[in-house]
């Protein structure tokens, strides 16, 4: 996800972490970004997610604990309905390749090795699915022009900021003054399309407003650039023979058809 959150939704981390200081620590930091509930080992944590009103954006949880220790739950939660799909990230002062994979496997979206830095926790954030998006603006005036990305036949694009969060966008800037009425309904396609696209390598579309005979579409900025012109470069480039990837990189987004 461009990671930009709405700063008025807390989401609700469950931490489970059996050394009371360390708990202490973890709640303390965590709670001025998010509504924390702590657990003091992993059978404690596995009842309050169960409780019938539970619903939790995230779990933090200790690999070693007693009763239940954090690979446990973590394997009951990717085999429970309820469960499987909240997201999970494991932290230990295990630092051993066999434990980090051990968790990677079983589901775990990253395993931060103790201590934990409060700039690694700030991280979290990208790991929560369904936060609800700061609010877009339905106004150019809201903006600030920082760049021009580009101009094509259909348009122009810019990388701007919300002056109200700090926030980057992309902006697709599409005249509709001399076009006849097909030209205008295509221009008009195209945020169509960009609403229902769910392609994990293109970026994600947010609003789009017309002001001035002119439609502005806003979009999550990726310094992939765009991909009409990323498949146009790739045409002219001789193929090679590809060598087999030892891990896997994480894949670039790009814009859609931003400058055409």
């Amino acid at each position: 996800m461009n990671e930009s959150h709405n700063s008025d939704y807390k989401p609700k981390v469950l931490v489970a972490e059996d050394e009371p200081f360390q708990r202490l620590l973890l709640v303390d930091f965590l709670e001025d970004i998010f509504i924390v509930t702590a657990a003091e080992n992993g059978k404690i944590a596995l009842n309050k997610l169960l409780e019938e009103n539970a619903s939790y954006d995230l779990v933090l949880l200790d690999l070693q604990m007693p009763e239940m220790d954090g690979l446990e739950l973590l394997i009951y939660m990717q085999e429970h309905k309820k469960l499987q799909n909240i997201p999970v990230v494991m932290m230990s002062a295990d630092h051993e390749n066999e434990s980090v994979a051990a968790c990677m496997k079983n589901g775990a979206k990253d395993y931060f090795v103790k201590p934990v830095r409060a700039q690694t926790l700030k991280s979290l954030w990208k790991y929560i699915d369904n936060i609800p998006p700061a609010p877009i603006s339905n106004s150019l005036a809201q903006y600030e022009l920082l760049e021009d990305l580009g101009v094509g036949a259909g348009g122009s694009a810019h990388l701007i900021k919300n002056k109200n969060d700090g926030q980057q966008y992309a902006l697709k800037k599409i005249s509709l003054k001399m076009k006849d009425p097909r030209e205008r309904r295509l221009a008009e396609n195209e945020y169509n399309l960009l609403k229902v696209l769910d392609v994990p390598t293109i970026t994600h579309y947010y609003n789009h407003f017309v002001e001035d005979d002119t439609i502005y579409i806003i979009m999550e900025y990726a310094e992939g650039g765009c991909l009409g012109k990323k498949l146009e470069e790739r045409k002219k480039t001789p193929r090679t023979q590809k060598t087999p990837r030892t891990q896997k990189t994480p894949r670039k987004r790009y814009h859609w058809n931003l400058f055409y």
